[in-house]
């Protein structure tokens, strides 16, 4: 498997979504500062748990599977986060 973890700040805001059972998704773009640009980070959110205060800027080391889809052509990369972290500044 392709495990990851990232160090980066919240480039946007979060774009919240559900599943079909309900289940809460989040899904945003990180800024990698020692790195290549941005990797787009998704998880899905445990009942009860609060990501609203997580806007842009904020810093978070995220941790999971790497996910690469698409054809040769036009390949995209994101990360499945099964962890996030607040990270102080």
């Amino acid at each position: 498997m392709n495990n990851a973890f990232l160090s980066g700040r919240v480039r946007g805001q979060m774009r919240v979504s559900y599943t079909a059972q309900g289940e809460k998704v989040i899904l945003f773009p990180l800024l990698i500062e020692e790195g290549p640009g941005t990797i787009d980070i998704i998880a899905k959110v445990p009942r009860g748990t609060v990501f609203d205060h997580r806007n842009a800027g904020t810093h978070v080391m995220v941790g999971g599977r790497i996910i690469v889809s698409g054809s040769e052509s036009g390949r995209s990369i994101r990360l499945e986060a099964t962890k996030i972290e607040l990270m102080e500044d």
